[in-house]
């Protein structure tokens, strides 16, 4: 019940989130590639030989899924086997479904408001708002569709933006931190990779039904505001 696109960072300025994966580009919503739907082709038969045949190749994996084994080698004259599907990694991080409906980006001029903080409370919540703030506007705008959850200090998110990946499907799990308007987080998941990564944002605000989030300068022009609605 405390108080980061997480954002590629809810990068914020990794949320990753949109801005929970990482810093950097003009995309709303930093973030990883998108998740392997598992390997979809197995490894290549080795060639028959006089000699002793070649092994199979490795199977090849889905993005994020990985590869299938290398065959191995067959006797004299026959073929390798073929290498295994790779491993799924669709439901990596968390298995929350989005069902959070599409929205585009809005520019304004001048600076963004100052974040107020405030306690984050449990929930499913659903993005309602990504603001730009004295940035050029982009024609057509960039279009989100992003599905969170909160309990207690864990965020997870899947999420999707015309930005990134051409729109693929990111998953992404962060803990944090708050200080008066201040939200620092860790990912511990994006897209299956669990190495640690900082997340951080320029601020939050935080009421009985709605988080908004505060991405940094270096993201956007001045600064931008998303705003995620409890469901």
């Amino acid at each position: 019940m405390v108080a980061g696109r997480w954002v590629s960072g809810l990068v914020l300025c990794v949320i990753g989130m949109p801005a929970f994966a990482g810093c950097g580009g003009n995309s709303s919503e930093n973030s990883g590639g998108a998740p392997g739907g598992g390997g979809q082709s197995l490894g290549m038969a080795g060639n028959a030989g006089a000699g002793a045949g070649n092994a199979g190749a490795s199977g090849a994996g889905a993005m994020f899924g990985s590869g299938g084994s290398a065959g191995a080698s067959s006797n004299a004259g026959a073929p390798g086997a073929a290498g295994t599907p790779g491993t799924a990694g669709s439901s990596a991080c968390t298995d929350l479904v989005n069902l959070a409906p599409a929205i585009e980006e809005t520019y304004v001029s001048g600076a963004p408001p100052a974040p107020t903080g405030g306690a984050v409370q449990d929930g499913t919540y659903f993005e309602t708002a990504f603001v730009n703030y004295a940035a050029a506007a982009v024609t057509p705008a960039p279009t989100h569709r992003f599905t969170a959850r909160v309990t207690g200090n864990q965020f997870e998110a899947v999420y999707s933006d015309t930005n990134v990946s051409e729109g693929a499907e990111q998953r992404i799990t962060f803990t944090f931190t708050t200080s008066g308007s201040d939200l620092n987080g860790t990912r511990t998941c994006l897209n299956g990779n669990v190495t640690p990564s900082p997340v951080t944002f320029s601020g939050y605000d935080a009421t009985p039904t709605t988080i908004t989030l505060h991405l940094p300068l270096v993201n956007h022009a001045s600064g931008a505001t998303y705003t995620l609605s409890k469901h």
